[in-house]
């Protein structure tokens, strides 16, 4: 209705605009054929280049994701089912009961209890340590006693010695636990409400304002299995990220700028893991993981989402998703997987060279002074 026959848009604007309107990471750039990113409404059908055109595109990828979905669902319910009876820790699993205080760091615990304030965070300098000092981007604290990260530890232990068919984690971590697939969802919504939610609020306003869903997964590093994490974001708004355990050299984590912003990607600071720590920062700042040199390390990770955030987001334009990089990047944030200029800074591997070349970062336009590609 918004569009009568006859009206013509202009191609830049539309199409700009209609992709980087597309919240969902199963129709990220690459899921949408090339032929239907030029976006115009002629009133002509579905003509290759129409609106209509493109719709059917993006309906057709949801309806595939959506079906997908539904065998998803099953195979979720067929390995709750055949779990049940191997859980370790039974008192993990009753949701009505709450979390124990045991199973916190106290000093997290006194915080929650006497409530955060409206303040900045500088106000609990025993409770948050920003990292950043100033930046409002990136903090730690202690969150969990060694006696809860060993109980969800031993609990992860099972599911692998079980041989259940294993889901990933996410799109880049092989190993690892999703710990709905546990029966833990229940338990994950309690720590976010009542104690998550309330520190992201304090530390990240306004992307905590709206939380309205979490997704909580370990990963698992260890020689011969992954070593490290190319660099990336987060499909989070914040993000907490909580070292279980267990003995291991290396392995720290990097962080470098906000995704599209000048110094996007370079390096701002490198976080050592302590077993029940937790380290909080924006979804959208770039970050990777370390190889680890040996032993194993076991992380808790939650991505805290809230719609109402990003379509305010997508709609502002005082947040565009990029602007120009300022200067050439740091070596310690490139990646392999996204950026165009990886091998001039860092060299491609035998398991690395096939994203040579493939890369969309930084997009055409917002490039450095003297930005050169890989080919």
């Amino acid at each position: 209705a918004a569009w009568p026959a006859g009206v013509r848009w202009g191609v830049p604007e539309v199409s700009g605009a209609f992709l980087t309107r597309l919240p969902h990471p199963e129709l990220a750039d690459g899921a949408i054929p090339a032929t239907s990113r030029t976006v115009a409404w002629d009133g002509q059908g579905d003509a290759p280049g129409s609106l209509a055109a493109a719709v059917k595109v993006v309906a057709a990828a949801a309806v595939a994701y959506c079906g997908a979905g539904g065998a998803e669902a099953a195979d979720a319910a067929a390995f709750l089912k055949a779990y049940a009876p191997m859980r370790v820790h039974r008192r993990l699993f009753q949701a009505g009961r709450g979390w124990d205080a045991a199973w916190f760091a106290p000093e997290f615990l006194e915080a929650v209890h006497r409530g955060f304030p409206a303040a900045p965070s500088r106000r609990y300098p025993d409770v948050f340590e920003e990292l950043l000092p100033g930046s409002g981007k990136l903090f730690a604290f202690d969150l969990f006693s060694d006696a809860f990260c060993e109980m969800l530890l031993e609990e992860v232990d099972r599911v692998n010695a079980a041989g259940l068919p294993a889901a990933r984690p996410n799109s880049m971590n092989n190993y690892g636990v999703v710990l709905e697939r546990l029966g833990l969802a229940e338990m994950v919504d309690v720590l976010v409400d009542l104690y998550l939610q309330p520190a992201a609020r304090q530390l990240f306003p306004p992307e905590a304002d709206g939380i309205d869903s979490a997704y909580a997964f370990t990963v698992r590093y260890k020689p011969g299995e992954d070593l490290g994490l190319d660099m990336h974001t987060d499909d989070a708004e914040v993000t907490f990220n909580v070292c279980l355990g267990r003995e291991f050299t290396g392995a720290g984590l990097q962080f470098c700028g906000l995704m599209g912003a000048r110094d996007h990607r370079q390096a701002a600071h490198r976080h050592r893991h302590r077993k029940g720590r937790a380290v909080v920062h924006l979804g959208r700042l770039r970050h990777g993981a370390d190889d680890i040199a040996s032993g194993e390390r076991q992380n808790l990770i939650l991505w805290l989402r809230s719609g109402e955030f990003r379509r305010a987001r997508a709609l502002n334009p005082a947040h565009p998703p990029y602007v120009a990089e300022a200067a050439p990047p740091d070596a310690a944030c490139v990646s392999f997987t996204h950026d165009r200029d990886y091998g001039r800074y860092k060299a491609y591997t035998p398991k690395t060279r096939r994203f040579e070349g493939a890369g969309w970062c930084p997009p055409r336009g917002y490039e450095y002074p003297g930005f050169e590609p890989d080919t």
